[in-house]
């Protein structure tokens, strides 16, 4: 019994050390230009269905992976950090309108953070709207924001990203977005 003991506890401390190494990884990106914190919508749709947090050391260890497309994977070392939060069934969690006025907000504060809005679709069902943050040539920050009468989604991708990568980036991470209205 005491050899299991002593393997559950290396396995505790792995995992409150791989969170301490997180937490500080997590308040160093916070401080990056191109991170946008979510905390507005947490709690107000309830709990996300999905969350995905990449940090910088997870990243790096995707674009170690043999991959068909080199560019992709070079794009994705240079990666900060990759947060997604999927919130599903907003008409149980909250109306449709509120969700909408919450993206609302959310684009005010980008406007106001001198974000470039590059994208911005609406019909009377779907609302998408993709913002980036540049220095320079390079973008520093890209965020997603996507919102249906059933579904809200919300992703921030950070590092040094060259324009010319954007599209292996996206598709690497598997980003759906159906932007035709």
């Amino acid at each position: 019994m005491r050899p299991l003991l002593g393997v559950a506890g290396v396995l505790i401390a792995s995992v409150f050390t791989m969170s301490l190494v997180s937490y500080a990884q997590d308040s160093k990106v916070s401080g990056n230009p191109g991170y946008f914190e979510f905390s507005a919508i947490e709690g107000r749709y309830g709990d996300p269905s999905v969350t995905i947090n990449l940090n910088k050391s997870l990243l790096k260890l995707l674009g170690a992976f043999e991959h068909d497309d080199p560019e992709a994977a070079e794009a994705i070392k240079n990666l900060e950090l990759v947060r997604i939060q999927v919130y599903e069934e907003l008409d149980e969690s909250g109306s449709y309108s509120d969700a909408d006025q919450q993206m609302l907000t959310m684009r005010a504060s980008l406007d106001a953070a001198s974000w470039d809005r590059v994208v911005e679709a609406r019909d009377e069902e779907e609302r998408v709207d993709i913002y980036v943050k540049q220095d320079g040539e390079a973008i520093q920050g890209i965020v997603v924001m996507a919102l249906d009468e059933e579904d809200a989604v919300f992703i921030n991708i950070l590092g040094n990203i060259q324009p010319e990568q954007i599209a292996a980036i996206v598709d690497h991470v598997d980003i759906d977005l159906d932007l035709s209205f």
